[in-house]
């Protein structure tokens, strides 16, 4: 399964009957958290085509100190949104 496919299925704003997603907790109706669900997929899919792939396609670049440390701020930004999510499930 590739990335953008992955992030589209488990960040979807329409999941299909009986598919998983996940979401961050709050009233669904509350704007600041329908922005940052909204946020989830595009930075997901960002995340992965602008760091994980270079990184895994290009047999590992040997980044500078300063821009690895910043890949991994925006990775662990990611990897903290993602582990404060609810798995949901619609019937």
């Amino acid at each position: 399964m590739f990335d953008t496919e992955l992030m589209n299925q488990v960040f979807t704003d329409r999941p299909k009957p009986g598919q998983a997603y996940l979401r961050l907790p709050g009233d669904p109706t509350d704007l600041t958290i329908k922005d940052r669900n909204r946020a989830l997929r595009p930075f997901a899919e960002g995340c992965f085509a602008g760091i994980r792939n270079p990184a895994a396609h290009q047999h590992g670049p040997d980044w500078p100190e300063q821009r690895a440390l910043e890949y991994l701020a925006a990775l662990s930004v990611l990897a903290r949104w993602i582990d404060d999510c609810d798995l949901k499930q619609d019937p």
